[in-house]
């Protein structure tokens, strides 16, 4: 796998192997990087490094929400509740047993607590010792990458939040990833699809800087591979430079699919 030889280039944030767009983390190595990526046949882009991120149409948002705080509104169905899975974890790969959620209105202000129990979470792959000593010797480490982070938790909640069905929009994943610049997107699925560059997405998030709740469309590029922390990740992406189309707080928003219309 050409990309995770370019991850060990301590400037590479992340790789879109299908596009051929390497995403560095530096403004100021873009200019060695693009002489370089170019000569390999891939094209450049800054966006900062890609991390871990605890209104443009006219869909208008609710005044309140249930979420973990310091995340985005979650998707609760029939007493469970889905959501990124770092929103709620002790440590990436060990999600807390028993986390409050919340009713949080669009000033912040806490309007009802609830209490849920774990019910489904993702095992996480480490690339340790043995993988990285693999990655030096083989393209393919296939049983080493994860495609998401989620979880679900059961609890008494007292609706259903189904957010942006209403509008025939498809649930189709949750907010994982994010980069510096906040024109970079990475979403862990929650449906069985792959997903196509071109395809239109929207989501509901709570601003923490703006201190209200917002609505962004946005369009899939692609998957790209990147590695956080001991885990390496291949995600369907959404990246639109010059735009913030993702901050700290977005995480565990519903990235829904909207179907295409012939």
């Amino acid at each position: 796998m050409v990309s995770l030889k370019l991850l060990r280039k301590g400037y590479v944030s992340g790789v879109d192997e299908e596009n051929k767009i390497v995403f560095v983390s530096s403004q100021k190595i873009y200019d060695k990087a693009l002489e370089k990526m170019s000569s390999l046949g891939y094209t450049t882009a800054y966006v900062g490094r890609i991390t871990l991120i605890s209104q443009d149409q006219n869909i208008t948002p609710a005044d309140e929400y249930i979420l973990p705080y310091g995340c985005s509104p979650s998707l609760v169905k029939d007493n469970v509740l889905t959501t990124a899975q770092h929103c709620v974890a002790v440590d990436l790969n060990k999600p807390a047993l028993d986390p409050r959620f919340i009713l949080m209105d669009s000033k912040e202000k806490v309007l009802k607590e609830y209490e849920a129990s774990l019910a489904n979470y993702t095992l996480l792959k480490k690339c340790g010792l043995w993988c990285l000593i693999k990655s030096f010797f083989l393209d393919d480490i296939e049983e080493y990458i994860n495609t998401k982070e989620v979880v679900q938790y059961k609890g008494n909640f007292d609706r259903d939040q189904t957010l942006l069905t209403q509008y025939n929009y498809i649930p189709a994943g949750v907010i994982s990833f994010g980069s510096e610049t906040g024109y970079l997107m990475a979403f862990s699925p929650i449906i069985n699809t792959t997903f196509k560059k071109g395809d239109k997405i929207i989501y509901i998030s709570y601003d923490y800087y703006e201190h209200k709740y917002v609505v962004t469309e946005a369009y899939i590029n692609g998957y790209i591979t990147f590695w956080y922390e001991k885990y390496i990740f291949k995600l369907p992406y959404a990246y639109d430079p010059g735009r913030v189309i993702v901050k700290p707080g977005y995480s565990g928003s519903i990235v829904f699919l909207i179907p295409q219309t012939n």
